[in-house]
């Protein structure tokens, strides 16, 4: 008695559909450490790796995105559960950064229009993320000293990222 084809698509879907449930909102720092780095490889003139990188960047901000969509569309109570957490709030914040990263190496290869439209919506993101996530601290947090080190991380990152985008890498690691 072998496994049917029935009985793996059934425990693939629901594999799949847990993967999704419980998709890791810090999952976009993949896309803002990837970014950062071909950004880097960018400005110093390693253009096929930069350019590996930059695919890499494309594919997992698109199927991140995909997968979040899906995730607030079939789970939103999962999603919701994790934005109003005061120790996973801040994760959300990759995707902050993921995407202004993302912008800046599509702007870095003159797609300027696309960009813009990356960073207003890096922007807008911010600004919503950032009253949203110290509201949940303010209001939600009742464990009085919620354990956020992750999110500051990430917003650590996010500041990291900034500086990269712009070209401000240390040189001497990128020779």
């Amino acid at each position: 008695m072998g496994i049917t084809v029935a009985d793996w698509t059934r425990s693939l879907s629901s594999w799949l559909a847990k993967q999704i449930e419980t998709l890791d909102p810090g999952s976009f720092a993949l896309v803002m450490a990837t970014g950062i780095i071909s950004n880097a490889l960018f400005f110093e003139d390693h253009r096929e790796l930069s350019g590996a990188l930059f695919a890499v960047t494309s594919i997992a901000y698109c199927w991140l995105g995909v997968l979040t969509i899906v995730r607030a569309v079939l789970f939103r109570r999962a999603l919701w559960a994790d934005l109003v957490d005061p120790g996973r709030v801040f994760s959300f914040f990759a995707l902050v950064a993921g995407t202004g990263v993302f912008g800046a190496g599509i702007g870095l290869r003159n797609v300027d229009s696309i960009a813009q439209a990356f960073w207003i919506a890096a922007l807008i993101a911010w600004l919503v993320m950032i009253y949203f996530s110290f509201g949940v601290l303010t209001f939600f947090n009742t464990a009085h000293g919620a354990d956020i080190v992750q999110g500051v991380t990430i917003t650590q990152n996010a500041v990291s990222a900034n500086d990269a985008s712009r070209g401000d890498a240390p040189r001497s690691l990128l020779r």
